[in-house]
C-alpha cells in the first residue's frame, strides 16, 4: 500500500511544491547507514546520510517496531522526523505494533506531530497479515 501511495503521489504531482521524489526504506537499514558513518575510514558523514533521506518529498519508513527500542535510535528518529516536519515533507511510518505500543516507542515529539489536524494522521490497519493467506 505504501509503494502504491508513493507512486500515485509522484505520478499525480501531490508532493511538496507539486513535484518531488518518493523513497522507501526500513528503519533498520536507515539506522545501519547512519551507524556505518561512525567507522573511522568512512568518507560519508551522519549528516550526509540524513540529508540524503530528507531530500525526498515523500518518505516511507517501514518496520518501525524492529529498531526503535534503543534510546539512540529513538533520538535519531525524533530529530529526523522533526526536520522533515519543519521542511513540510511527508513521512509515512509503518509498524506492526499496536497503537499504544507504537505511541510509547515513538515518544511525545513524533506522536504530537501525528495528531496535528492539518499535517498528521494515524491510520490503524488492524487485519491479519496478507502473507499468510
Amino acid at each position: 500500500m505504501a509503494t502504491a501511495l508513493a507512486r500515485s503521489m509522484v505520478e499525480n504531482g501531490v508532493m511538496a511544491n507539486g513535484r518531488g521524489t518518493a523513497h522507501y526504506t526500513v528503519m533498520a537499514d536507515m539506522l545501519a547507514d547512519i551507524k556505518a558513518t561512525f567507522k573511522r575510514n568512512n568518507p560519508e558523514s551522519e549528516s550526509g546520510v540524513i540529508k540524503a533521506l530528507r531530500r525526498h518529498s515523500f518518505l516511507v519508513i517501514d518496520e518501525m517496531d524492529e529498531s526503535i527500542s534503543a534510546a539512540w535510535a529513538a533520538q535519531v528518529l525524533a530529530n529526523f522526523i522533526d526536520g522533515r516536519y519543519r521542511d513540510r515533507l511527508d513521512t509515512l511510518l509503518i509498524s506492526n505494533l499496536s497503537w499504544s505500543k507504537l505511541e510509547k516507542a515513538l515518544g511525545p515529539s513524533i506522536v504530537d506531530r501525528m495528531h496535528e489536524p492539518d499535517t498528521g494522521a494515524i491510520v490503524e490497519c488492524d487485519w491479519p497479515s496478507f502473507r499468510r493467506v
